[in-house]
């Protein structure tokens, strides 16, 4: 993802796509809408929910290294092929520093920032801002597949570049463990924490013993939810409160942490999860932390 290449502590800094759609009346006030490798696929534009039908009077670039992407679903009146970084590069080179001298977009940054539907509980809100004051700038973010990692795509602030890891396009589960210790290997330097599922976590638990044998102190806080939560949601949505074969009969998750020889603890609520995941960051080795929590997906269907 390109999440975190500006920090979103910055004023410009508006949003992500789809964003609970209300990036809808941005783009449709725009005058010129820049896309910078972007695919406008399924993710980014929520199934194509999201109502991006570019006015005659707009004026849409769309740099990309693939040429076949360009155009693809939505013709832009200048396609420019080329790598992200270095066109970029040039666009500043050419264009020159100057600061925005219109304020055109103020009225809709502050709905931007916090849109959200109403399953975006306060409880959920909380759990992100907690993730976030205890972790490092520059802590490596990785996310497998599960309720609160859907809702972080969208809210969790990235504040640097490559800290925020996620599978997207795939969306496959069990991503999160093997990728959080490649993470911790390749920047030895950098905390890591990977925010997973009950279900996906149970998907490569197996790899915990890797973490174990280097020794890298990674913390693992698996949600808990006793399902695969996002299926049973879409199971129950889509067909009338119907669902099937989406529980899990999951093991004691700190007992199974301790028996690979990582330290294993179960957070009492998210009251008690910065202090555990400053813990396990200190450790000498891997911790899993277990939190039981549901939290449904933001997804409109």
């Amino acid at each position: 993802m390109g999440r975190g290449a500006i920090s979103e502590r910055d004023p410009l800094w508006h949003g992500v796509l789809p964003n609970a759609r209300a990036t809808e009346a941005v783009i449709e006030a725009a005058d010129v809408i820049l896309a910078v490798g972007c695919r406008f696929a399924h993710r980014s534009t929520q199934g194509l929910l999201l109502n991006l039908v570019f006015a005659p009077g707009q004026t849409l670039i769309h740099l990309d290294l693939d040429p076949t992407v360009i155009g693809k679903l939505f013709k832009p009146q200048l396609g420019i092929v080329g790598d992200a970084k270095d066109g970029l590069a040039r666009l500043v080179r050419d264009l020159g520093g100057a600061a925005p001298t219109s304020a055109w977009d103020h009225r809709w940054r502050e709905g931007l920032r916090t849109a959200a539907s109403p399953r975006y509980t306060a409880e959920t809100s909380r759990l992100i801002d907690t993730l976030r004051a205890a972790l490092p700038d520059d802590a490596i973010v990785v996310n497998d597949q599960t309720g609160i990692n859907y809702w972080m795509e969208w809210r969790f602030p990235v504040l640097a570049s490559r800290t925020f890891l996620y599978p997207v396009g795939s969306a496959t589960l069990g991503y999160g463990v093997p990728a959080a210790i490649g993470a911790r290997i390749a920047r030895p330097d950098r905390p890591v924490i990977c925010v997973v599922g009950d279900g996906g976590f149970m998907y490569s638990v197996n790899e915990l013993a890797t973490a174990v044998k280097y020794k890298l102190p990674i913390v693992f806080l698996v949600m808990n939810d006793d399902r695969y939560g996002a299926i049973k949601w879409l199971q129950e949505t889509m067909f009338q409160g119907r669902w099937g074969e989406a529980d899990l009969a999951n093991p004691d998750f700190p007992a199974l942490a301790r028996a690979f020889g990582a330290h294993g603890e179960r957070v009492a609520g998210v009251d008690a999860l910065g202090p555990a995941i400053a813990r396990g960051l200190a450790a000498a080795g891997p911790t899993v932390l277990e939190l039981r929590m549901t939290i449904d997906p933001p997804w409109e269907l």
